[in-house]
């Protein structure tokens, strides 16, 4: 996150945050951002009549941008999100 926050504003665009939420400004237009893990979710064994599951965390990391109405995600996989970097920017920037 550290490089791709330094990588934003060398390229002359700018974060800011508001009302507990972190965006890219780029032009003047607004893409909010986050990182989080992905959660693998696992049925729970339960009376209840309603089916309970429990979220177990896999160690995957999953950067998502809000673009227009539509969220834009990747992750962790066969390539880490470190080797996206560039990937991400340019869709931002298009």
């Amino acid at each position: 996150m550290d490089t791709f926050l330094k990588v934003i504003k060398k390229r002359g665009h700018s974060i800011s945050f508001e009302n507990c939420t972190s965006y890219i400004v780029i032009q003047n237009e607004k893409f909010d951002f986050y990182l989080r893990e992905k959660l693998k979710r696992v049925p729970r064994i339960s009376n209840s009549s309603w089916q309970e599951y429990d979220y177990l965390p896999t160690i995957k990391l999953s950067f998502n941008v809000k673009i227009r109405w539509q969220i834009a995600e990747w992750k962790d996989g066969s390539l880490p999100l470190e080797k996206q970097l560039a990937e991400i920017i340019a869709k931002l920037e298009i």
